[in-house]
């Protein structure tokens, strides 16, 4: 059984002439949610197996913050690239591409990307809104099996 766990990065500052959108940082109302949704996480006894960020700032913040409440080590989220400014094909070139060894991974990133995946995963899950969560199981052996796959249960949480 593979669990998949997208998040979309907490609310973020708006954009300024003088800093990029890559470094853009959270704002207050996006640490407040982020720490809830970690503080949910930890209270189920979440554990996580690989933790893949966008190099962007608020989604890394925002991996920072989940895997701190989930007692892991923040150091070991990965960064990947590919992630920001992305589509869907290249995020599940990303997922097919994890060790089938990983049973639980977790990805931090933005939208529409993660809507549209989450939707492709699921049909009834339409958006993301900033820090929710899209839960999917597969009953499968690989990520790269989840291409065609159902999910047996898939759910969307959000602040």
């Amino acid at each position: 059984m593979k669990s998949l766990y997208l998040i979309r990065h907490a609310k973020a500052m708006p954009a300024t002439p003088m800093m990029t959108d890559r470094d853009r940082p959270l704002d207050e109302h996006g640490e407040r949610d982020a720490k809830k949704l970690g503080k949910r996480l930890h209270h189920d006894k979440l554990h996580v197996d690989l933790m893949i960020s966008s190099p962007a700032r608020r989604a890394l913040a925002t991996a920072r913050i989940i895997a701190h409440k989930l007692v892991q080590d923040e150091n070991r989220i990965v960064i990947d690239e590919r992630i920001y400014a992305s589509d869907v094909d290249t995020l599940m070139r990303i997922i097919g591409e994890t060790n089938p060894e990983v049973d639980s991974l977790m990805l931090f990133g933005h939208n529409p990307e993660f809507s549209m995946l989450a939707q492709r995963l699921c049909e009834e899950i339409d958006s993301m809104p900033t820090c929710a969560l899209a839960r999917f199981r597969f009953d499968v052996d690989s990520w790269s099996d989840i291409t065609g796959a159902t999910p047996v249960d898939a759910y969307l949480e959000s602040p």
